[in-house]
């Protein structure tokens, strides 16, 4: 090997083994001429500028300026090259130094690369004076031509984040197919081209009926950036404007006549009115074809949508299985709530789709099922509340204070209905019905002096004795009681 000024730990060879990558033919120099002809990791250690008698000395890993005359035999067919040894011989020292670090500026390198080829240590991220050197640096004529060093690479997935893949020490050539898809900040604020897609126009959706039920929904679907809201419909204005505060979103109105077009329309009215609004909204065009309009009545399906099946409407139904007392409340509560859907099976998926955006599961109900589903959730929501208030009252005649009575029935009641949902209705049946005790039951039928809990009693007691695992003795003796 052929040895350069300088001696010892800082000798300078001016001739490597690395063929040109930019040609294939040679031997590249060891000293850093760009990118393109970096010096392999078996060379020399160290190097000394040439232009100095070899008294200016650095680390390998840092390159010196590329102004030293180069010994790959195709120098003179290099561009590259030939440039560095025109700009040696025609500008003094500091324009030298200049135009060196253009060219590392210009050239894509390994996101794991610092300023200047030093090799960036593990975890370590860009400093801010870094960051300040690319975008000083950056070249004129690359920021005339932003898409020189912004090749498409066939995983430049985690190009655009910033997150490179690549395990390659120094930079690569034009023309390699792995080179890494990763470019300098200074490169990507010259792009031509977006970094992200643009995201897809959100359909407008308009609220007729800005009660509890429907101003929850417009509000969680906003608040999920499902939706634009449009127009917020409510027979006062002042409902109207508080439906559109608690949103964040839309437009208070009082009547249906002047509504901008939308994709979606949601009739959170009561179930009374669903079907005049229906018919009133078909009957002013403001439907156009592929529309999807639903309700979210759990009592009626889509069949109440029918004058809207002429304007080329997709129909159907949304009921969320959850209590809407209280809307703050409901909306974090919305996630995991079962959403009983019916309709057209193209609009079938589009409620799908609507339920999972704020974490709703979805389920489809059979055709004409919709009036059993209301009544099951009626009797395990509403009918539940009214037997709570029962049971209240009957604790009276015992002497308990109404609050103490709720204190006392809420752990049982927790607890019954935890089992009830978790082993099911007859493995959590406990009581004297379950252990067949018509005695008990007796004692308990003689106490209640009003007509509606005894009633309430012995409706309950009835459908509990199928639950029950009973000879038929006491199957016998507990409908005499029960049936009476």
């Amino acid at each position: 090997m052929q040895k350069g000024r300088g001696s010892g730990l800082f000798a300078f060879s001016a001739t490597g083994t690395a063929p040109c990558r930019r040609t294939g033919r040679g031997n590249a120099a060891t000293s850093a001429y760009g990118p393109r002809h970096r010096q392999p990791a078996s060379h020399a250690q160290t190097t000394a500028r040439p232009d100095t008698g070899g008294h200016r000395r650095w680390p390998a890993s840092s390159p010196p300026s590329a102004h030293a005359r180069p010994s790959c035999p195709a120098a003179g067919s290099c561009p590259d090259t030939a440039a560095r040894r025109r700009d040696a011989d025609s500008f003094p020292r500091w324009r030298r130094r200049a135009a060196d670090a253009d060219r590392r500026a210009a050239a894509p390198r390994c996101c794991s690369t610092q300023p200047g080829g030093r090799r960036r240590p593990a975890g370590e991220t860009d400093r801010p004076h870094d960051r300040a050197w690319r975008v000083r640096q950056t070249p004129s004529r690359h920021r005339e031509n932003p898409q020189r060093s912004t090749r498409a690479h066939p995983s430049s997935a985690s190009s655009v984040s910033g997150h490179c893949r690549c395990t390659t020490r120094g930079a690569l050539s034009d023309d390699s197919e792995t080179a890494c898809p990763t470019v300098s900040p200074s490169t990507l604020a010259h792009r031509n081209v977006s970094e992200s897609p643009d995201d897809a126009a959100k359909p407008r959706l308009n609220l007729i009926g800005g009660g509890r039920l429907g101003r929850t929904l417009a509000r969680a679907w906003h608040d999920a950036g499902t939706v634009d809201i449009g127009a917020v419909v409510c027979r006062s204005s002042i409902t109207a404007d508080a439906a559109v505060a608690f949103i964040g979103s839309g437009k208070s109105h009082t009547a249906l006549e002047g509504l901008p077009p939308a994709a979606l329309w949601l009739i959170a009215t009561g179930d009374g009115e669903i079907a005049s609004v229906a018919g009133e909204i078909a009957a002013q065009g403001l439907i156009r074809p592929g529309d999807l309009v639903f309700h979210a009545s759990g009592a009626l399906d889509s069949a109440v949508l029918a004058p809207l099946l002429a304007s080329g409407a997709l129909t159907g139904s949304l009921h969320p299985a959850l209590s809407f007392a209280d809307p703050s409340r409901a909306l974090g509560q919305l996630a995991g709530t079962p959403c009983a859907l019916d309709g057209d099976a193209a609009a079938l998926p589009m409620l799908e789709a609507l339920a999972h955006a704020f974490g709703g599961k979805p389920f489809t109900l059979a055709a004409g099922g919709k009036a059993a589903y209301h009544a099951a959730m009626v009797m395990g929501s509403n009918y539940l509340v009214a037997l709570t208030a029962l049971a209240q009252q009957l604790a009276g005649q015992a002497g308990i204070a109404p609050g103490m009575a709720l204190t006392v029935l809420g752990p049982l009641m927790w607890q019954t209905l935890a089992n009830a949902l978790e082993l099911g209705p007859a493995a959590a049946l406990t009581g004297p019905i379950a252990r067949g005790d018509a005695g008990t039951v007796a004692r308990h039928l003689a106490v209640l002096d009003n007509a509606v809990i005894q009633d309430a009693y012995l409706a309950l007691g009835r459908a509990t004795v199928p639950l029950a695992q009973l000879n038929d003795t006491q199957r016998q003796e507990l409908a005499a009681l029960l049936n009476a």
